[in-house]
Parts: C-alpha cells; sequence; structure tokens
C-alpha cells in the first residue's frame, strides 16, 4: 500500500503541493486538489453510491456516473461543497486495500459560460491520473 502512494506521490509533487498526513496524501495547486485515502478494507459499488447519496453535513449530493477507463467501470459521485467547491469521490480496489479519491476544484473562478464543463474536466483528468497510478504499480 505506501508503495503504489509514494509512486503517486513521486509524480505528483513535480507538478503539485503535496502534504502527507497519518498515510493520507494531499496534493493541491490552487484551488484544485487531490486526496488519496487508503484503508485495509474492502467496498461494493453499492456501497460506495450508498454513502455517497447520503452527502455529509457540508456537502450535497449531485449524482453518480459510472464511466469505464481503459476496460475498467469506475463509478464516480459528485458532490457540492457549501464553500462552492464541486468535488468528485471515486474509488479503486486494490488487493486488499481500498483507495478513496477525493477531488475537488472550485468553479467560482473560472468563466461563466463554461464553468461547469471546465471544471467536471479538472476534476475528472485528476481521477484519470490517479486511479491509473494506482492500478499500475
Amino acid at each position: 500500500m505506501t508503495f503504489i502512494l509514494n509512486i503517486a506521490f513521486q509524480e505528483a509533487q513535480k507538478h503539485w503541493q503535496t502534504r502527507v498526513k497519518k498515510g493520507d496524501y494531499l496534493w493541491t495547486k490552487g484551488n484544485y486538489y487531490i486526496l488519496v485515502q487508503s484503508f485495509k478494507t474492502t467496498m461494493t459499488s453499492e456501497s460506495f453510491i450508498s454513502k455517497c447519496e447520503k452527502g455529509s453535513r457540508t456537502t450535497k449530493f449531485i449524482r453518480t456516473i459510472n464511466q469505464e477507463l481503459n476496460g475498467k467501470e469506475y463509478t464516480f459521485c459528485l458532490m457540492k461543497g457549501d464553500n462552492g467547491r464541486l468535488i468528485g469521490q471515486s474509488y479503486v480496489q486494490r488487493d486488499d486495500y481500498l483507495y478513496l479519491i477525493t477531488s475537488a476544484t472550485y468553479p467560482g473562478e473560472l468563466n461563466e459560460t463554461d464553468r461547469l464543463d471546465k471544471s467536471l474536466e479538472n476534476i475528472f483528468y485528476m481521477f484519470g491520473y490517479m486511479i491509473e497510478r494506482i492500478r499500475l504499480f
């Protein structure tokens, strides 16, 4: 588990500000961030969707999306934070570990005409990068 996150950590720190706290890795760049947390557990897609739909005290559920990435289907959860951020979550199950990936952006800093499209593009770009790094190493 540590090896996998270290590979992702080494590559991402070239372009992003990095913070490690008790095995959680957080990369930030302006108003964008990626958080990867690892847990020695398993999770089903149904369980992930159920948790996502509940939101939290500071987020509101928007929708889930199932998307194929390099031949494997992943579930993505989209939420809106009380702070105006668009937040996405997904997970990678590998061996005995669950890697929970949270990615967020602040749409308010983007041009109003393409705000949603650009925000989603940024979130899914970050997901694609991190999911592949975890999956391949």
